[in-house]
Parts: structure tokens; sequence; C-alpha cells
């Protein structure tokens, strides 16, 4: 992932115009479940990424 990447779809839900409250519960993961991302690049290519949740830092 680069800076100014958008993501574009998360689990099969498109992002663009999805209220934030719709995309939270999609979004966040409990340690070891996997987040499927589609970005694109400013150029317009698109890809795939997948993240990982890890235990939150101690403060």
């Amino acid at each position: 992932m680069e800076a100014g990447d958008e993501i574009v779809e998360t689990q099969g839900k498109i992002v663009p115009g999805a209220r934030a409250l719709q995309l939270r519960p999609i979004m966040s993961k409990q340690v070891g479940e996997v987040l499927h991302l589609r970005l694109r690049r400013t150029s317009g290519e698109t890809y795939n990424a997948l993240l990982t949740g890890i235990k939150k830092p101690s403060a």
C-alpha cells in the first residue's frame, strides 16, 4: 500500500459512498481474522490486499 491509495471495496462491500457506521463492523476484526481489501492507486490500477487483525498495543 502507498500513500494516496483509495480503499474501493472491503469484504465485498463498496466503500465510496458508504456510511462509516455501515463499514465499521465489517472492518473491525479480532486477532487473527483477515480483512480483504480492494484498493486503487492514483494511476487507476486496482489491487487486492489482506490485513490480519493483531492485538492492540498496551498504552
